[in-house]
């Protein structure tokens, strides 16, 4: 079982990557030191209620679904927008090879169900 600081530096991490936003960029956002988010994200440290706050806010979301441990990860894809913002996220960090490979399943799969 992991530790509640664990839990919540993976779930800030989740909802960070979710929203296309860099380590850095989030650490600019409310203010702090990128190693200090980087410390919260991992679990090594525990952020104040202040931080917790700050990160809510920058990261469009509510306390009571960054505390839920009944939280899913779907959440994060249920929307047509962020999953297609995840996809291109994905894809902007992935060679040519994997590109083309990824078209052409989705060419096979449009071609065949739609």
């Amino acid at each position: 079982m992991i530790s509640f600081g664990v839990f919540i530096g993976n779930k800030i991490k989740n909802f960070r990557i979710a929203n296309n936003i860099k380590q850095v960029e989030l650490a600019n956002m409310i203010n702090m030191e990128p190693t200090n988010l980087s410390k919260i994200e991992k679990g090594i440290h525990f952020p104040k209620d202040e931080t917790i706050n700050k990160i809510t806010e920058a990261l469009n979301t509510d306390l009571e679904t960054l505390l839920s441990f009944e939280y899913n990860n779907d959440i994060l894809y249920n929307n047509k927008k962020q999953l297609i913002r995840n996809i291109n996220n994905l894809l902007n960090n992935s060679n040519l090879k994997d590109i083309q490979f990824f078209y052409k399943v989705l060419s096979l799969y449009n071609s065949t169900f739609h």
